[in-house]
């Protein structure tokens, strides 16, 4: 049920499009209240870094194949995902 919650139509429009501008983003990925993740600030904190490290020597990226998603009625989320990156000159 916690998956479903970030897919639900009546408040995203558009659940299953990513939409990395999206307003409304209220999501459980961390859990909340007292279950939530103690890992949480420090996977942001890494992944602000990763990301601004890479993004500072690709000039473009897209995808290379298809998406493999997670088949399973307990969990939403990507096996694999190729993704070709053009490096900066």
């Amino acid at each position: 049920m916690v998956a479903s919650a970030n897919r639900d139509d009546a408040y995203y429009e558009q659940p299953f499009t990513f939409d990395i501008g999206r307003q409304k983003n209220l999501h459980l990925a961390f859990g909340g209240g007292g279950h939530s993740c103690l890992g949480a600030q420090l996977a942001r904190l890494e992944m602000r870094v990763i990301l601004h490290h890479l993004l500072e020597q690709v000039h473009s990226f897209s995808l290379d194949g298809e998406v493999n998603w997670v088949r399973s009625n307990k969990h939403t989320g990507i096996r694999s995902m190729l993704v070709r990156f053009v490096k900066r000159y």
